[in-house]
């Protein structure tokens, strides 16, 4: 979703389905929101119901799938990780003093990759 050839900060396809999406690792930050259904995630180290109007967060090069109960349309959100770590930096000018630690603080903040 991420990798594109012609690169945006910022991708949001939504996809309805009834097979299971296998686990796969992006180079992006993943918003996960459900619209209609629901589903079970899975990953190396969860299996999770998400029903309709949840929000998942993964993070970039965490392997990750979902299995539909039936149908589910989902919209998964793509940021790239540069960005995210840009806008971070840039509205705590204050407090950080660069962008290497602008990603240390975000890695603190956010431990668990989902």
């Amino acid at each position: 979703m991420c990798a594109q050839p012609h690169f945006t900060p910022i991708a949001a396809p939504t996809r309805s389905s009834r097979r299971e999406v296998a686990a796969e690792a992006y180079d992006c930050v993943r918003f996960l929101l459900i619209r209609n259904g629901s589903m079970i995630l899975h990953s190396d180290r969860v299996h999770q119901p998400v029903r309709v109007g949840g929000v998942v967060c993964w993070s970039h090069q965490s392997v990750c799938g979902y299995e539909p109960e039936g149908d589910a349309t989902v919209t998964m959100l793509g940021v790239d990780l540069d960005y995210l770590v840009e806008h971070l930096f840039w509205q705590h000018l204050d407090p950080i003093p660069d962008r290497d630690a602008a990603r240390d603080l975000a890695a603190r903040l956010y431990p668990d990759p989902v």
